[in-house]
């Protein structure tokens, strides 16, 4: 986990104050480090699915990409968006 954060310039030690915008998020610990939020709350090197893009697709900022993630949600994307997570190994790919 260590050598992903530092390869995206995350210092593994660092305080992170995690801010609640909803109660339905899943519980995070609101002080915390990179490392401990990588390695005991989310799960970069699993296999994101069609709900990880969905989320995308919210907070796209480019029109493009924003336009291209609503495509793969509908039913004529679907067989897209089966390729596309076929090829995608994990989150950590993504990012």
């Amino acid at each position: 986990m260590v050598e992903f954060l530092n390869h995206i310039k995350v210092n593994p030690d660092q305080g992170v104050l995690i801010e609640r915008l909803s109660e339905n998020v899943a519980k995070v610990p609101e002080n915390t480090t990179y490392k401990s939020l990588f390695t005991d709350v989310l799960d970069v090197f699993g296999r994101p699915g069609r709900r990880f893009y969905d989320f995308l697709s919210i907070c796209a900022q480019d029109e493009r990409e924003k336009a291209e993630l609503k495509h793969l949600l509908t039913k004529s994307g679907k067989p897209e968006l089966k390729n596309f997570v076929d090829e995608t190994a994990t989150y950590a790919d993504l990012i």
